[in-house]
């Protein structure tokens, strides 16, 4: 089963498997809005790494000219 969280910080709707989710009841989160809100940080936190990492192959790339 999936759930599909979409939101105005996500440009597509994010796809989450349901079965990544249980690691929140470790915290004992009862909102589902936290659970968002963890998702939604996550997701624009790996986003971030993500582009930050494509800047610095690219910056490795220019200089091995």
């Amino acid at each position: 089963m999936n759930v599909y969280v979409t939101g105005g910080s996500f440009r597509n709707a994010a796809e989450i498997d349901i079965n990544s989710l249980f690691y929140f009841n470790v915290y004992k989160v009862r909102d589902i809005r936290e659970v968002i809100n963890r998702i939604t940080k996550n997701y624009q936190f790996n986003n971030q790494i993500k582009s930050e990492y494509q800047i610095l192959k690219q910056a490795r790339k220019n200089n091995h000219r």
